[in-house]
C-alpha cells in the first residue's frame, strides 16, 4: 500500500509541473516616469519612459493589451517591455518615439 501511495505521489507531482516555456521574455526594463503634457504641433503627448538610461516617448493607444494602471497615483511604474525605436518619417523629427510589442509591470 505505501508504495502504490508513493507512486500516485510521483505521478500527480510530475503531471502537476508546468512548463514556463510559454512565457514571455522581456529584452528590457524601464520605468514610466509620466505624461508627456507638451503641446505642439506633432508627436507630442503620450508617455515618457526611461530604459538604460534614456528617456523615450510612447502613445498609450499604441499599447498592446495589458493591465498597466498609468494613472498619476501609481507614476513612477516599473515595467519589462519589448519595444522598437519608430523612425522619424516627416519634418517634425520625433527620434525618440518606440512602439512596445509587450510589456507587463515588473515584478
Amino acid at each position: 500500500m505505501r508504495r502504490q501511495f508513493l507512486y500516485l505521489f510521483a505521478f500527480l507531482s510530475f503531471i502537476s509541473c508546468s512548463n514556463d516555456d510559454d512565457r514571455t521574455t522581456f529584452e528590457s526594463e524601464g520605468l514610466i516616469t509620466g505624461a508627456d503634457l507638451t503641446l505642439c504641433i506633432c508627436f507630442c503627448g503620450g508617455y515618457f519612459i526611461e530604459i538604460e538610461d534614456q528617456t523615450y516617448r510612447f502613445e498609450v493607444d499604441q499599447l498592446p493589451a495589458n493591465d498597466l494602471d498609468l494613472s498619476i497615483e501609481n507614476l513612477p511604474l516599473k515595467v519589462d517591455l519589448n519595444w522598437s525605436l519608430i523612425e522619424p518619417n516627416d519634418d517634425c523629427g520625433a527620434s525618440d518615439r518606440i512602439l512596445i510589442s509587450s510589456i507587463i509591470e515588473a515584478p
